[in-house]
């Protein structure tokens, strides 16, 4: 912390750098919810053949209904990749413009909480129409927190630090990506493809609560 000081005051001086520090806790939490959001964004790639043995499909069906079909080879893609980007993309849009005028911090927290609910709620389901409609609503959910995430990071950021910004939001949504997908294969090799989604949506609500403490964080 004391490093993280001495460079913030040379690059802004003493007043802006105590301003900064007072939110590196906020910003903190809020950085780990935000990668927990995006564990599932790629979480459900190594379970392909699983699920299309669960729910009996063939590999047609398989490519068609859970994703081995891409955007490259269909203009629709899978199912589930359609739905996740065809319902997130307008709610992405659409809590940008919500978190202007409304506590940005409230709405992250319950986005990121139902986020996690669903998720932990997937456990139960044991049919493709369910896992179907979760994948639309975690498109709604997932990429609704990254523009109020990114909002906050500017407001806390002076300018000249808008670049280090961006490259935390970068590094947070890559490695929840990427985590999300490496530990969903290691789990669901070893357990069930379900633990994956019950182990983290546990840490995330977990984590989502948290952030009702009161943390110096932007309105």
């Amino acid at each position: 912390m004391d490093v993280i000081a001495s460079v913030l005051q040379k690059r802004l001086g003493e007043k802006e750098s105590r301003s900064v520090i007072c939110y590196l806790p906020a910003i903190l939490m809020l950085s780990i919810v935000t990668l927990l959001n995006y564990c599932y964004y790629n979480a459900l790639s190594p379970l392909l053949s699983i699920l299309a043995g669960e729910f009996g499909f063939n590999e047609e069906q398989r490519d068609y209904l859970l994703g081995a079909r891409s955007f490259y080879t269909s203009p629709l893609g899978s199912c589930l990749n359609s739905v996740f980007f065809l319902v997130g993309c307008p709610c992405s849009l659409l809590f940008s413009f919500i978190a202007d005028s409304k506590n940005r911090k409230t709405i992250f927290m319950v986005i990121s909480l139902a986020c996690h609910i669903s998720s932990f709620l997937l456990q139960f389901t044991h049919s493709y129409s369910a896992l179907y409609w979760w994948r639309g609503l975690s498109g709604a959910l997932i990429t609704s927190t990254l523009p109020i995430y990114l909002s906050i990071l500017s407001d806390v950021f002076p300018n000249s630090l808008r670049s280090i910004a961006s490259v935390i939001s970068s590094v947070v949504v890559g490695c929840g990506m990427l985590l999300g997908q490496t530990v969903s294969g290691f789990l669901s090799s070893h357990f069930s493809w379900k633990f994956f989604f019950r182990s983290v949506s546990s840490v995330g609500i977990l984590a989502s609560c948290s952030l009702f403490c009161p943390f110096p964080i932007l309105a």
